[in-house]
């Protein structure tokens, strides 16, 4: 069974049995709520199957191309095969940058939809609205806290993390910080897994520029940011265990 899918039947499970420790509409009202993270942590394993199809096909053709350049150094005609190649190189991009921040954008929704079951589950603090990831990255500790919640090892550093590695990633290069001078690339390690690289054009005496030093980001393999999601995930369930008398 792949890792994604022994993940999911885990969280379903969970919720499965975990909603028969509490009567009446708490049962429902604990299914429905959590329910509406694992429909979002079902779209992220969608988009990350696509990924890694579309990932490694657009880096077979790429591999394919090069294959195929002249090495005399001197221009010759582009043959239609090569063309061929060059259109199916461009789709297969497109479609790999989509799926990339597709999954940005639903791994933030995943973690918004989290955090409000948290507030829902546990119940409301003063002063302390714990309605998405970033407000939960702000406020846990102190939530925790005033709740006497059993923690579990290392879910502070999960929620920051998180935080940092997809929250400010889709802030910051796919939802907010928009910019016309932006310009995106793609780039691969050994693993195949494809990653968008961003630099910007700076309009300069002599033509346009592209700023590379400090001024870059990069995506991560999306394996990576799911196996952290994943870790996150099994702790949230621990700590939901661990504080079933609160």
């Amino acid at each position: 069974m792949p890792i994604e899918q022994k993940e999911m039947d885990m969280l379903v499970g969970f919720i499965m049995s975990e909603r028969f420790h509490y009567a009446d509409d708490d049962n429902n009202r604990f299914a429905f709520a959590l329910g509406q993270a694992v429909r979002y942590y079902g779209f992220l394993l969608i988009v990350l199957d696509r990924y890694q199809k579309a990932s490694k096909k657009m880096i077979s053709i790429f591999d394919k191309s090069m294959k195929l350049m002249p090495q005399t150094g001197q221009p010759v005609p582009v043959t239609v095969e090569q063309l061929h190649l060059m259109e199916e190189s461009s789709r297969l991009t497109t479609l790999v940058h989509l799926e990339i921040e597709s999954f940005y954008v639903f791994a933030k929704v995943f973690l918004d939809s989290v955090a409000l079951f948290l507030y829902v589950h546990f119940g409301q603090a003063r002063r302390v609205g714990l309605t998405t990831h970033h407000r939960l990255a702000e406020y846990h500790e102190e939530y925790l806290k005033v709740k006497g919640l059993v923690v579990p090892q290392g879910l502070s550093e999960s929620i920051m993390l998180l935080k940092e590695r997809i929250c400010n990633y889709r802030d910051d290069e796919i939802v907010h910080k928009l910019s016309l001078r932006k310009i995106r690339a793609t780039a691969w390690a050994a693993s195949k897994n494809a990653r968008i690289v961003r630099g910007e054009l700076s309009l300069r005496r002599g033509g346009l520029s592209l700023w590379l030093d400090g001024r870059t980001a990069m995506s991560e393999e999306l394996p990576q940011l799911r196996e952290a999601i994943n870790i996150y995930i099994r702790q949230i369930i621990t700590l939901i265990e661990s504080n079933r008398e609160k």
